[in-house]
């Protein structure tokens, strides 16, 4: 995998699973891969997917459904010895400018798809022993063990779509 977007380095994945099974209306998907063990676990991203009977073959814009996404555990810091981890979580967080020294995460997503477009995303999120320093702070921010349930939602009516956020069972 290259990652061209954030210039890591490429990484080597073992033990690729890709299931693919269409139907008239359904569509099937399912990615299974093994990262390297400094990065994390074995993780897994499935779909099931329908699309509308008189829908032409592959237009995706029309198709409804759930994709899951499951991984135990990924590593939110650059690998030990390494300036950069080429999955790292901490190179798609949007904090700009912040420092992830350590950490642990595990999640599991539920993405609803409606029209090819999301939803509605839960997703259920566990840190551990994660440490941040944020830009003109002098300490950082440690978590020890931080779990909990995200939803967002796709709010409807306007032409721009707004999204909310609800945090549930955090603790």
């Amino acid at each position: 995998w290259v990652d061209e977007r954030h210039g890591n380095q490429p990484m080597e994945f073992t033990d690729v699973d890709v299931v693919l099974r269409n139907g008239l209306r359904n569509h099937d998907v399912r990615f299974d891969a093994t990262p390297p063990a400094e990065v994390g676990d074995r993780f897994t991203l499935q779909g099931e997917f329908e699309q509308p009977l008189w829908a032409a073959a592959g237009d995706w814009q029309r198709w409804r459904g759930t994709a899951h996404l499951n991984v135990p555990r990924a590593a939110m810091s650059p690998a030990a010895g390494s300036t950069s981890s080429p999955m790292a979580l901490y190179r798609v967080l949007p904090w700009q400018g912040a420092q992830v020294i350590e950490g642990q995460a595990a999640l599991r997503a539920w993405i609803d798809v409606r029209d090819g477009k999301v939803t509605t995303a839960t997703t259920d999120l566990a840190v551990r022993q994660l440490t941040v320093q944020f830009p003109g702070t002098a300490s950082p921010l440690a978590v020890q063990d931080l779990r909990g349930r995200l939803v967002t939602e796709r709010q409807t009516g306007d032409r721009t779509p707004r999204w909310r956020l609800t945090a549930t069972q955090m603790g």
